[in-house]
């Protein structure tokens, strides 16, 4: 019979079990880097939720957040409707009253993924989201080094089921140049946010 199962010193940089059996001095030593259900600090990553409204669909960044925070990830939720950016024109953009949107692409830049939670608007995006797309893209060199093979999962809170904005979210971020994984999460007054998707969509995401 063994005795007890302790964390002992670490093997290359990572902490290793020992398995003390009860009538043998031997130790049994198992190196985290073969144990896939466990997480250590060298395989975490920084997932940002981006929320295109507050509400149900913040509600529903804060689930991810939550499920990617129990795995040992960091998180950030950023709500567009919060900054309040102003509506984007041309003119506007060449003003001296255009926003300064470089901490918002300093953060999406950094973040090793991105979960872009947004309710469907006219059978599309919502204009929040729109608009921040179109301030962060003045500067377009970055923007697409920002963007480019960026992990990036899709989910919504809608009304209507929420089909169509995932759509046109999977064509915009995938046309910015982000990896846009297949599976996204759908829910709504009548549709919980399915767990095993947001566990899913987490692992996927982390990889």
């Amino acid at each position: 019979p063994c005795s007890g199962i302790t964390i002992s010193d670490s093997h290359k940089g990572l902490p290793c079990i020992s398995i003390r059996c009860g009538r043998s001095s031997s130790e049994e030593r198992i190196s985290a880097q073969v144990q896939e259900s466990m997480s250590f600090p060298g395989t975490m990553a920084h997932i940002l939720m981006m929320t295109a409204t507050s509400g149900t669909n913040f509600e529903l960044a804060e689930k991810f957040a939550e499920n990617a925070r129990s795995k040992g990830h960091g998180t950030e939720i950023i709500d567009l409707a919060e900054i309040d950016l102003p509506m984007f024109t041309i003119a506007r953009s060449k003003s001296e009253d255009a926003p300064d949107v470089s901490d918002l692409v300093g953060k999406l830049t950094d973040a090793d993924a991105w979960i872009i939670i947004a309710p469907e608007y006219n059978g599309s995006m919502p204009p929040t989201l729109n608009n921040a797309i179109a301030w962060m893209s003045t500067d377009w060199k970055q923007f697409r080094d920002m963007c480019t093979g960026k992990p990036v999962g899709l989910a919504t809170h809608s009304g209507g089921g929420g089909a169509h904005v995932i759509m046109a979210m999977r064509q915009q971020f995938s046309f910015i140049g982000a990896d846009v994984i297949g599976r996204a999460c759908l829910s709504g007054r009548d549709k919980e946010a399915n767990p095993e998707t947001i566990d899913a969509m987490i692992d996927n995401l982390a990889r």
